[in-house]
């Protein structure tokens, strides 16, 4: 039964987690993206058709869809100048895969340091949704299901960039 009640905390945690870490990670490209390029930087949340909120920070504008989601994505337009403008690319691409990996090795310190107690199976699963978000993201992949059927990851993407295909 305390295994049971273990593996809920951290699967609930991952649940209730994942949307927070989404946003953080769509706001880690929109950081690179306000660096490189002059427009608006748009981040949507969530994939349904009723949006049931929105945010606008500055350049940064946000708009919720849901919040039991793991969808994310972020849109910029043109990288202002030519020069060095792959590693830009790049920079942006990366943006959210290193947020993700921050969240990451926080929260395995956390799970360390906690070792034994009931928090830290509310860290094991902030820990393992992001590094599920990082890996998923991370790895060169093209996505064939799902939300993000068709597109392709971050990883993908900073590959293209580096074989010159982006």
């Amino acid at each position: 039964m305390a295994d049971r009640l273990k593996y809920f905390t951290i699967f609930a945690t991952m649940f209730l987690v994942m949307p927070i870490y989404t946003l953080f990670h769509e706001l880690g490209h929109a950081i690179f993206a306000l660096l490189f390029t002059d427009d608006n930087v748009d981040i949507v949340i969530g994939e349904s058709e009723a949006k049931i909120g929105s945010l606008k920070l500055k350049r940064i504008n946000i708009c919720f869809h849901n919040l039991i989601t793991y969808y994310g994505i972020c849109c910029c337009g043109e990288i202002k100048k030519e020069s060095n403008k792959k590693l830009k690319r790049i920079l942006i691409s990366l943006g959210g895969p290193l947020v993700s990996a921050i969240f990451a090795g926080i929260g395995l310190l956390m799970c360390y340091y906690t070792s034994g107690s009931f928090i830290n199976r509310i860290f094991n699963g902030i820990t393992w949704s992001a590094l599920i978000q990082l890996f998923m993201t991370i790895i060169p992949m093209k996505y064939k299901s799902g939300s993000y059927n068709g597109m392709i990851s971050d990883g993908k993407r900073i590959m293209n960039v580096l074989k010159g295909k982006a």
